[in-house]
């Protein structure tokens, strides 16, 4: 895996990438089901 990605580390910073991705789809849905709950 570290010869694909040309140097090592990559495969551990791809996770932690995709990881904040995640996390950041995550939080801004909860604001947006909080924000259409408040207009309710």
């Amino acid at each position: 895996m570290q010869i694909f990605w040309g140097y090592a580390g990559a495969d551990l910073l791809a996770v932690v990438i995709i990881g904040l991705a995640s996390l950041a789809c995550l939080v801004s849905a909860r604001i947006f089901v909080s924000h259409m709950f408040k207009q309710r």
